[in-house]
């Protein structure tokens, strides 16, 4: 965090002076929630924009019946061998 710390005070103080403000943390700013899942990897959701599209088309779980998905035959997995 120290060279990120040296990059904003480079821009606040250089000849075009930049008018930095703190907005919070990446998550906050764009309404994510990361969880660290371990060293190497981690999960990033969206739960406030999932609970707003749910709410916009009215597809609250205590509005609507509950009902199986249908599935075709064969199902569709990953292509593992397929192309990348």
């Amino acid at each position: 965090m120290h060279i990120v710390d040296e990059v904003i005070q480079s821009l606040r103080e250089g000849e075009e002076e930049f008018d930095l403000t703190d907005e919070g943390s990446i998550d906050q700013y764009l309404g994510m929630m990361i969880k660290d899942i371990d060293g190497d990897s981690f999960e990033i959701s969206q739960p406030f924009l999932i609970r707003r599209i749910i709410n916009f088309l009215s597809l609250d779980e205590h509005k609507t019946k509950s009902r199986d998905t249908p599935v075709g035959k064969p199902l569709l997995n990953r292509d593992l061998d397929g192309a990348p």
